[in-house]
């Protein structure tokens, strides 16, 4: 499962909060991290209760 084959995942992401539509596409967009540009393939809501809210989100890309 080495990055560079760019083999789908899925996760489900519990988070505090909710995110918002900008905040959303700016994932799926690429954010800069210290090690360089990372981005989602996909994240959609889930779903949550009081402030907890769920997000299936897709990636291909590894890190360490």
């Amino acid at each position: 499962m080495h990055p560079r084959y760019e083999i789908e995942r899925e996760y489900s992401v519990r988070i505090l909060g909710e995110l918002t539509e900008i905040q959303m596409k700016q994932l799926t967009e690429g954010i800069v991290l210290e090690d360089g540009k990372a981005r989602l393939e996909s994240i959609i809501f889930e779903g949550g209760e009081g402030v907890n809210h769920w997000y299936k989100v897709t990636l291909k890309e590894g890190r360490k």
